[in-house]
């Protein structure tokens, strides 16, 4: 489940503290979002909700932040959007495996994709320090 941005349109992922929400709490959960305005580091419920202690989205991005990487990670079936910006039209490049996050044509001439370092060398690097 995530929820958009006012003011970015950047869809910010929503959590649920170590609880799964019943049917009735998801519906609760979308008319909170349709009938407030979500900004970027802010709560996304009132205080005085009864959802506000079990679901939460992370307080400390701001619009410049990028996409989450729990955006991508997710089974929720989510459109596959830039890590920088938020467009529609990004794509992984398919050359560099270790490449995470999808880029548009305009952030990959300006930005760097987010990697991750391979198993292989992970794995070597714990073998050196111990």
């Amino acid at each position: 489940m995530s929820s958009l941005c006012g003011e970015c349109l950047k869809p910010r992922i929503i959590y649920y503290a170590q609880y799964v929400l019943t049917p009735s709490e998801k519906i609760s959960v979308e008319r909170a979002k349709e009938s407030a305005d979500y900004v970027c580091g802010a709560s996304l419920l009132p205080v005085n909700n009864e959802l506000h202690a079990k679901i939460y989205v992370r307080v400390g991005l701001e619009c410049n932040s990028p996409i989450e990487t729990s955006y991508y990670s997710s089974n929720l079936s989510l459109p596959l959007i830039c890590y920088y910006c938020g467009s529609f039209n990004a794509e992984r490049d398919t050359e560099l495996l270790k490449c995470v996050t999808p880029l548009c044509q305009e952030c990959k001439k300006t930005e760097p994709p987010m990697t991750r370092m391979p198993y292989k060398f992970f794995s070597l690097t714990l073998d050196y320090l111990f």
